[in-house]
């Protein structure tokens, strides 16, 4: 069987094309079936640039038999769009659709006109799914062991992962990108984490996550962006995970560098970070949101302004560049509040703590706990949650202590910090 998974170009419902790495699921997809005999590749429409006009003329040319699309929140309409088109032209091709958004909302996932749709995690399922042309599929309970599924099949995407521009900040090119671990204990109301059931942590072994890394440097990548969540800061058991994957990348002497994402607190050591350091990581991105303690207890976040100084500290002084996230908008963000973060920011930068950052719009996703409370209370603004425009930039929510307005003008003053 050939199998195509791609992702629906969306610039021109944007406004920007999306171009900073390649997307670990089509191609790791594609490994697996491609373990059961079938012609499977990830092509990225979206970093192609292509127009649908050049998605017609592709599917013209390959004549796949079945197609696959991870649907998100930003290319929902454009993933409606390809379906639309593909019905239309190719009535013969298959398709099926999965990912984070379908997960939410899957009664609405069956109205973008997919054939199949696939719920959670569906690794283990997805030869069943094609094979089987099935309707629906969710997986049973069982999740899949990270360390027995494949290497994605990333030489056989289009583009190539090396080809890519990479994520801020951005060191050495060309960079790629990698997923070490699943899974998160956290209970932000604005993630949708809960939407999986809060699945439990898997770590990939240090073996495996060598071979991966010496088959993406083999094929040119200088740099990785590991795409883990939070790849420091959740446990203890994850810190000594954390040191035996460090000590196994040092003694592979691999050429790579690494930058990735973290969770503040006391899960952060020193010990960790220094480890992190001399197997080459440059950046860590620090979730931080706010730095008021009533706007992070509102949205569950877990943390203090305690422990975004005291592990930026510890970062800092590993020799580790520090990337802080912020979110405006959130519940509980009075101007009291606001100006809480604006104080802490500044001060952070100050003290040479805070190397870059960037700042959203909080932004609720359907399926989330911020999403629920959300239309309890009626803080929506922008009642179609599939609406690319909203996407982080645009005010979604409003509340009597903050204006859709008032949240827009706090953008603007975090960006300028």
């Amino acid at each position: 069987m050939k199998l195509r998974f791609i992702n629906p170009p969306i610039f021109d419902l944007v406004g920007q094309q999306y171009k900073l790495n390649q997307a670990v699921g089509g191609p790791l997809l594609s490994a697996i079936l491609r373990g059961r005999g079938h012609d499977a590749c990830y092509v990225d429409g979206e970093a192609l640039g292509w127009s649908m006009a050049d998605v017609s003329r592709y599917l013209a040319g390959e004549r796949p038999d079945a197609i696959g699309i991870t649907v998100t929140n930003l290319n929902w309409d454009g993933a409606s769009r390809m379906i639309e088109l593909i019905k239309a032209q190719f009535p013969y091709i298959w398709v099926a659709v999965g990912g984070p958004e379908v997960t939410a909302r899957p009664y609405d996932a069956r109205m973008l006109g997919a054939d199949g749709v696939g719920i959670g995690e569906c690794d283990l399922g997805i030869g069943n799914i094609f094979e089987e042309k099935l309707g629906y599929y969710q997986p049973n309970g069982t999740l899949p062991d990270v360390n027995a599924l494949p290497l994605p099949a990333w030489e056989y995407s289009q583009p190539l992962p090396t080809k890519y521009i990479g994520n801020m900040p951005r060191f050495e090119t060309p960079e790629v990108c990698s997923l070490w671990m699943r899974g998160c204990p956290g209970l932000c109301t604005f993630c949708s984490n809960p939407v999986f059931s809060r699945v439990s942590i898997r770590f990939r072994s240090p073996d495996n996550i060598v071979a991966e890394l010496e088959k993406l440097q083999a094929m040119g990548a200088r740099h990785v962006f590991v795409y883990s969540d939070e790849l420091i800061g959740m446990s203890p058991r994850q810190e000594a995970w954390l040191l035996e994957v460090c000590e196994a990348i040092i003694q592979a002497k691999l050429r790579l560098t690494y930058k990735t994402q973290g969770r503040v607190g006391k899960y952060a050591t020193s010990e960790a970070l220094q480890a992190m350091a001399r197997a080459g990581f440059k950046a860590i991105m620090w979730g931080i949101e706010s730095l008021s303690p009533q706007v992070l207890a509102a949205i569950k976040k877990g943390i203090t302004p305690e422990d975004v100084w005291e592990t930026l500290a510890a970062s800092h002084e590993a020799g580790i560049k520090n990337w802080g996230f912020f979110m405006v908008g959130c519940p509980g963000e009075h101007t009291e509040d606001f100006q809480l973060t604006v104080k802490g920011i500044a001060a952070l930068q100050g003290k040479g703590l805070l190397d870059y950052k960037q700042v959203n719009i909080c932004t609720p996703s359907p399926g989330t706990a911020l999403w629920e409370e959300a239309k309890e209370n009626g803080w929506l603004v922008i009642k179609s949650p599939e609406k690319a425009e909203r996407f982080h930039q645009t005010p979604v929510l409003a509340y009597p202590y903050a204006s859709a307005q008032d949240i827009k003008r706090r953008l603007a003053v975090l960006q300028c910090l």
